[in-house]
């Protein structure tokens, strides 16, 4: 397996189109087109970034060797909601915003900050009576 066939493969085991996947790695999707069908040669650049983004091993990338994925570094998320008493639908909530994609995210925090400034402001009306 060729390295070109490597990065395809992070593509399709991240669950990303080639638009999605272009636009984290910086380049455009006929660019990445070119890059699965061995047409393209896959820059130090563009593997530098799809190892940071994906967590991917370099050397996996690089020479198809050892595990695809760097092993996790961060606690679990069954682990936090048991370290920190988390009820079951806080834990759907969490993990549901986690698999939620980049903008639906941005859409939803500013949803809940406009919802708790609201909030705050009625407390503070509330507290100054």
């Amino acid at each position: 397996m060729s390295i070109n066939d490597r990065v395809k493969q992070v593509r399709l085991q991240v669950g990303y189109t080639q638009v999605k996947f272009g636009e984290r790695i910086a380049v455009a999707q006929q660019h990445l087109t070119n890059i699965e069908r061995g047409e393209r040669a896959v820059t130090d650049r563009i593997i530098k970034i799809i190892c940071f983004e994906f967590n991917i091993s370099e050397e996996w990338l690089r020479y198809g060797t050892g595990e695809m994925f760097h092993p996790s570094e961060t606690l679990s998320l069954d682990e936090y909601a048991k370290q920190n008493h988390l009820t079951a639908l806080e834990y759907d909530l969490v993990k549901g915003y986690i698999q939620l994609d980049l903008e639906t995210r941005k859409t939803v925090i500013t949803h809940i900050k406009t919802v708790f400034d609201k909030h705050s402001r009625i407390d503070d009306t509330n507290n100054n009576n």
